[in-house]
């Protein structure tokens, strides 16, 4: 890979293609059987994280909030002399 100008697109298409590339490497060095349980877990992971966010959201649909009405009070006035 040839040295390329930082802030030129081919720079980043560049980034691009080796982070793929690395990628590919380190996936073509791992075992099928172990591609097969990091996909695995990261399909568990992705679907534990969305029901957790569901369940969370539908716990606070089903209470209106409780929020107070506003509070007033009255300030202390001091009294202006010369």
């Amino acid at each position: 890979m040839k040295l390329l100008k930082i802030g030129t697109t081919d720079f980043l298409s560049s980034v691009i293609l080796s982070t793929l590339n690395m990628i590919r490497r380190v996936i073509l060095m791992m075992t099928n059987r172990k591609v097969i349980l990091i996909l695995i877990g990261g399909i568990v992971f992705t679907v534990g994280y969305s029901l957790g966010i569901v369940i969370r959201d539908a716990k606070m649909l089903s209470t209106p909030p409780q929020s107070e009405g506003p509070v007033y009070k009255q300030i202390p006035v001091i009294p202006f002399t010369n």
